[in-house]
């Protein structure tokens, strides 16, 4: 999960440092602000800040 994310503009190189990450698994990457409450919970409880 992504927050905070503004520059529209650099998406793609947002999504190549994320994958880089992620390899060999492909990321899912979703923005806190469109995120489900469950989701939003689960990340809080489990997720690693990066």
């Amino acid at each position: 999960m992504i927050e905070g994310f503004t520059a529209k503009d650099h998406y793609w190189r947002m999504w190549l440092e994320v994958e880089a990450i992620t390899a060999p698994f492909p990321p899912s990457i979703v923005l806190a602000e469109d995120a489900v409450a469950g989701l939003l919970l689960e990340v809080r409880q489990k997720g690693l800040e990066l």
